[in-house]
Formats: structure tokens, C-alpha cells, sequence
């Protein structure tokens, strides 16, 4: 019954921002004040702490039942590939592979990387974490998506430019920052490879267009939330639908 986007240019600002399907029936803005699982389009963040730690698209991992203290993740669909490359791991966006990464580099790795590439919100220090159980706000991780998209530089998210009175005198004007850059360009490169192969062969085909793409899908537990996030050269852009009392969605709607 909701849906709601954020779209930036490279540079962070805001050229699109949509906070819910009808303003006259809610002044909500599910953009920048809701709070939602991003599923499993957090698991590019999991991904480049592994890159960090030496790992690249054709790192060899296990996709297979896996049991941690009382927590057992599955697959979607129940399916397990067997030794498989990283690069195939997030095209089909396998759940035990990404819970697995987590726990080798650490979750405050994790929840490290997540910093730098802008989000704040409070993230549970738990290997759920691995597959977006922490809710965060969209533009939040329209930032993060926009800082993999600038080859590792923070970006933030801005949607005023200038603020005058009525007579003209300006009373605030946006002042760019040099943005740091918090990641290696290698690394991001790498993870941009595997982002492109989710829209080329896996979850996110349906975003596929004559020009360079790259991105995730996000579904979470009991289809809560679909996300589509992802880049073009010109343009971040995130999608999300749901239903503002969290109930699953009647279609079983998926990122894809």
C-alpha cells in the first residue's frame, strides 16, 4: 500500500524524492523519517569489508546450511550451491554466504564500513546484520550507494541549495565539502563488478538498460519490504514498497 524513492545526482544532491504514495492521505516522509529493513540490498556493505580483508569477485566461499548458536539463516527458496565464487554469491544473492562473510571479518568490520559510507542509524551488532535486519532510513542508503558509486568517496545527501526572503537576502546557501575518500578504488571496483552481474545475471535484471547499471535487490522476512538500490553513471536511485503497519505484502513481492 506504500512505496517510496530517493534519487541523487553523484554529488549527493536530491533531484527526486518521493515520501509516499499520496501526501493528502499521509505527510509521512518514508524517504528521510521511516525506519525499514533494507533486506538484502545491505549486503554490498557486508561484501566490501570482505574486499577490505583481501577477498575479490572470484574468491572461492561455501553456500550450505549453516547453524550459529541458535541462529540459522536460510536461503530464498531453500536452494544451496556448494562451493561457489563471490561474484555468483550476491548475483543470486545467497543468504548463508553473506551470514558467513560477516562472521569472518567481524560484524564491527561490518558496521565499520557502514559508517563511512554514511549511514548513522543504530545497527545491531548481530550476524543478522549481514542480511539488513537494522532498519535504516532510504536516503541513508542512498548515501551509501552514492559513495560506491563515486569510487569511494563520502557522499552526502542534500536536497536545498539556497534559501532567500522574499526581498532577496540569501539566508543560507548550500557550501560543498571536499568529499574524504573512505574506501580504496580498487576495492570499490571490485564490489561494482559483482553489483553489475546482480542486474546482468541475477536478482536485479528487471533493472537492466543499454547503459552501465549496477545495484541490489532487497526483500525481507515474510515480503516486509522490496528494495531496488542502485547506480547509473548519472544517478543513485532508491526504490522501496511496503506497508506502513510492516504486514507482509499480499502479492509476495520481492526486490526484483
Amino acid at each position: 500500500s506504500q512505496s517510496a524513492s530517493v534519487v541523487l545526482r553523484p554529488d549527493g544532491s536530491i533531484i527526486a524524492l518521493v515520501g509516499g504514495i499520496d501526501y493528502n492521505k499521509s505527510q509521512y516522509n518514508r524517504a528521510t523519517q521511516g525506519l525499514r529493513q533494507p533486506g538484502s540490498s545491505f549486503k554490498p556493505i557486508v561484501y566490501l569489508s570482505a574486499i577490505e580483508h583481501g577477498a575479490n569477485e572470484y574468491t572461492p566461499v561455501v553456500d550450505a546450511p549453516i547453524t550459529i548458536g541458535k541462529y540459522s539463516p536460510q536461503n530464498f527458496g531453500g536452494k544451496y550451491y556448494g562451493d561457489i565464487y563471490l561474484i555468483d554469491a550476491l548475483t543470486l544473492s545467497l543468504n548463508t554466504v553473506s551470514v558467513r562473510l560477516a562472521q569472518a571479518v567481524g560484524i564491527d568490520n561490518v558496521i565499520n564500513v557502514a559508517r563511512r559510507m554514511g549511514i548513522t542509524a543504530d545497527l545491531v551488532p548481530n550476524l543478522s546484520l549481514a542480511l539488513g535486519s537494522s532498519e535504516v532510513p532510504m536516503v541513508q542508503m542512498a548515501q551509501a550507494y552514492a559513495t560506491i558509486n563515486s569510487g569511494g568517496y563520502a557522499v552526502k545527501a542534500y536536497g536545498i541549495t539556497k534559501v532567500k526572503t522574499s526581498k532577496g537576502k540569501t539566508l543560507y546557501e548550500y557550501q560543498p565539502e571536499p568529499a574524504p575518500r573512505v574506501f580504496r578504488g580498487a576495492d570499490i571496483q571490485v564490489l561494482t563488478n559483482m553489483m553489475m552481474s546482480v542486474v546482468q545475471n541475477g536478482t536485479g535484471q528487471g533493472a537492466q538498460a543499454p547503459f552501465f547499471v549496477a545495484g541490489k535487490t532487497g526483500t525481507t522476512q515474510d515480503h516486509r519490504d522490496a528494495w531496488f538500490d542502485g547506480f547509473s553513471r548519472d544517478f543513485i536511485a532508491v526504490v522501496w514498497f511496503g506497508n506502513d503497519d510492516n504486514s507482509s505484502m499480499k502479492s509476495s513481492m520481492t526486490g526484483g
